[in-house]
């Protein structure tokens, strides 16, 4: 619980309440939030961001709404966090109004506000709406680009998400690891192999290769490029291989139809300590499948449904005798 014993001042408390949202102590910041005796723009973005950070959007959008009632002055700090929470929630209207307060008040012209405002109108579907935005903004920045690329793959316009790759990269705009992920992406979405490898190039040239998340994109990506190879070249060569690692590499086993490798692949997981989840589950599905073991995928069914699929137990070593070594 949250005591004020003695007068606290506004400084103060929001420091604390700062405290409080870094170590995730929410309730805690909220109760502090409601006895403060003065609130600032300062106080009121400390716990919306929290909200937003902690995945809490629509609570984030309803102190928002609170703060305009009380008539705090909003700047371009708290703007672009609540257009991130509009995207999050698919809340084009008050997107969309928001995107004409910031033309009012002239905070559109901030890098970061329109970069939040591009990817407003991706993540609620308006393409065509982010490219406007895109075009019009003064000044880009990696945020900037990456999201214009993000929204055009993940709306199926992977070809021109490559072209304002090539746009980025000619403008000598520092890339950073999602960058390159998008534009790896892209690449795998339409089998385009050659360009992925002179990505691959690029990215090696400025040590984002063995970034597990560029990594973990890298083998996506030639996988679904049909090099299976390539794939398993830089599986083993990456320092941290997470759930996504050793889950790309198991259905990269299972699409090139080596059934019995990609279940080794999950049981040298399981003895590493990397626990399943859902992806992982459904790439050794498709491989039970194409071996046509009735007994194993039973055996799978039945840990999943009693313990989930994370659970310590699910796919112990001694439970998959019938697998033979790859």
């Amino acid at each position: 619980m949250v005591q004020m014993g003695s007068p606290i001042d506004l400084f103060e408390a929001n420091n604390l309440m700062s405290q409080l949202v870094k170590s995730k102590n929410l309730a805690q910041a909220h109760q502090l939030f409601e006895i403060m005796p003065q609130r600032d723009e300062v106080s009121w973005t400390t716990l919306i961001g929290g909200h937003i950070n902690g995945s809490q959007p629509f609570e984030a959008l309803a102190l928002f709404s609170r703060m305009r009632e009380e008539g705090t002055r909003i700047d371009e700090f708290v703007l672009s966090l609540i257009l991130k929470a509009c995207g999050t929630t698919n809340q084009l209207k008050q997107g969309e109004s928001l995107h004409g307060f910031s033309v009012k008040t002239g905070f559109v012209n901030c890098v970061f506000v329109g970069s939040a405002i591009l990817d407003m109108y991706t993540k609620t579907g308006c393409i065509s709406k982010s490219r406007d935005v895109f075009h019009e903004m003064p000044q880009r920045n990696v945020v900037s680009w990456t999201a214009m690329m993000t929204g055009l793959v993940n709306s199926g316009h992977a070809k021109e998400a490559l072209l304002y790759f090539s746009k980025m990269w000619a403008s000598k705009i520092d890339v950073d690891s999602f960058t390159f992920a998008t534009a790896l992406k892209a690449c795998a979405d339409i089998d385009a192999l050659l360009i992925g490898k002179e990505i691959h190039s690029q990215s090696i040239k400025l040590g984002f290769d063995l970034n597990s998340f560029v990594g973990n994109t890298l083998t996506t990506m030639y996988n679904k490029c049909g090099k299976l190879e390539y794939a398993l070249r830089l599986f083993e060569r990456m320092p941290i291989r997470d759930v996504v690692s050793w889950t790309t590499k198991i259905a990269g086993f299972t699409q090139k139809g080596c059934e019995n490798e990609a279940l080794q692949a999950f049981i040298q997981m399981r003895k590493v300590g990397v626990s399943p989840n859902e992806f992982t589950l459904a790439a050794v599905i498709s491989a039970i499948a194409g071996l046509g073991s009735v007994h194993l995928g039973m055996q799978l069914h039945a840990h999943v449904m009693c313990h989930g699929p994370r659970h310590p137990l699910l796919t112990s070593v001694d439970g998959y005798h019938d697998v033979k070594p790859a």
